[in-house]
């Protein structure tokens, strides 16, 4: 028996100004300009004055 939706695999990205965050690859898509674009989940967090917002986990592609 196999699973619908098994879990993506979990990954370590560096954002610009260096922070390592843990997230899922999703996907993988080949350019026709040549490279690769990763489409992956990471938690998302916004401070505004005394509140947090959360975001579990937002998709976005990354070079």
């Amino acid at each position: 028996m196999s699973s619908a939706n098994p879990a993506p695999p979990p990954i370590w990205v560096t954002l610009p100004d260096g922070q390592e965050v843990r997230g899922q690859l999703y996907e993988r898509r080949q350019w026709q300009l040549g490279g690769w674009m990763y489409l992956v989940g990471l938690a998302m967090w916004a401070n505004e004055g005394d509140e947090e917002h959360w975001n579990e986990n937002r998709r976005l592609y990354a070079p």
